[in-house]
């Protein structure tokens, strides 16, 4: 087991996660402030009231555009996540392993 590029590649991975789920929340956070701002510009250009204004900016292209965006941004964080936690998987089996070798290796005569 090479303790540095154990160290390097959960930092890699750790960071893409990071990065992912960054921006993620980002977009998620533009969700409400998008609709409400569509919502006023429907309710601007077609004098209706609040609700209908609401239903309008719900099936707006962008709006839907935003949130199929806000999806590919969750399933990136979730694929580093995945990464991540691999990396982590595997350098605790590899200790596992390591470990069970030493106490063999005591136990032989």
């Amino acid at each position: 087991m090479n303790p540095a590029a154990i160290y390097k590649t959960l930092v890699e991975t750790g960071s893409e996660m990071a990065q992912k789920r960054y921006e993620w929340e980002v977009l998620d956070g533009q969700t409400k402030p998008m609709l409400a701002s569509l919502t006023l510009e429907a309710k601007s250009i077609e004098q209706c009231s609040v609700a209908e204004a609401t239903n309008i900016a719900l099936a707006s292209a962008s709006y839907r555009d935003h949130l199929k965006e806000v999806a590919k941004a969750r399933l990136g964080y979730g694929l580093a996540e995945v990464a991540y936690k691999a990396s982590e998987a595997l350098w605790r089996a590899q200790q596992t392993e390591e470990a069970n070798q030493r106490a063999a290796d005591k136990a032989a005569p």
